[in-house]
């Protein structure tokens, strides 16, 4: 009974603080999907003439949301490094306009 006292206590105390620094990211991935489907759901930007607008608006949201270098980096693997800097440069360019 004292054992798995014990074990409950180490359980909870490893636990308890996880769930309290998950809140902050879990919220900021929130705030930005929000923003995002605010965007995609703005009457004013329906059609085919607001759509460079929309783009636009949803690409400043992503560059919050995104580190495209380092998503580029992880991506490639260590074939990064067999890149020059131009190379990467452009990378980083398509790999931003595709996602």
């Amino acid at each position: 009974m004292k054992r798995n006292l014990i074990v409950l206590c180490l359980f909870t105390f490893v636990l308890f603080p996880f769930t309290l620094f998950a809140s902050v990211p879990l919220t900021t991935i929130e705030g930005h999907v929000n923003s995002v489907l605010k965007i995609l759901r703005d009457p004013a930007l329906k059609g085919e003439a607001a759509k460079k607008t929309k783009k636009e608006k949803i690409r400043t949201v992503s560059e919050k949301m995104f580190d495209f270098t380092e998503l580029s980096k992880r991506t490639l693997g260590p074939n990064w490094r067999n890149l020059n800097t131009e190379q990467q440069k452009e990378f980083i360019t398509l790999y931003r306009d595709i996602l």
